[in-house]
């Protein structure tokens, strides 16, 4: 009996012995996210429209989207639109809805033409918190990261 117990306490000394030395005391306290350039500028992009929305510069935030680009339009009863139509909406949605914070940017996938980029719009002064949520399908038009096609994603 008293061998059968000192074989079990060897056998939980000699396992706590390598427990103890696959712990990693070289934890690191904070790490580090690299995103690459492509995701720095598409991230830009959105604080670049955010900054013409509030400011109401039409020409501004229009510049984020594509020519043929395709972007949904309202919300209860949402429908496709061109930005040519978009841009006669703007200027009243400036002022109904108010000022826009982009949030929680999650960027996908990305090539070396395109990406798909899902982001919260927080409209403080809206209703019922004012959060949208949006995907957004982006490519890279000579050099330039534009708004090919907007929806919702409620």
């Amino acid at each position: 009996m008293k061998n059968t117990i000192l074989s079990i306490f060897s056998a939980w000394v000699i396992l706590l012995i390598f427990a103890c030395q696959a712990v990693n005391t070289n934890i690191p306290v904070a790490t580090t996210v690299t995103l690459s350039n492509d995701e720095v500028v598409i991230r830009h992009l959105f604080s670049k429209m955010e900054t013409a929305w509030n400011n109401k510069d039409l020409i501004g935030y229009l510049h984020s989207f594509c020519e043929d680009a395709e972007i949904m339009e309202g919300y209860r009863a949402p429908v496709m639109t061109s930005k040519a139509e978009y841009s006669k909406l703007l200027p009243l949605k400036f002022s109904q809805v108010g000022p826009v914070k982009f949030e929680k940017i999650k960027i996908g996938g990305t090539t070396d033409f395109a990406t798909n980029v899902r982001v919260t719009a927080f409209y403080p002064h809206l209703l019922q918190g004012g959060t949208v949520y949006f995907a957004l399908n982006i490519v890279k038009i000579k050099g330039e990261w534009l708004i090919k096609k907007q929806t919702y994603t409620y």
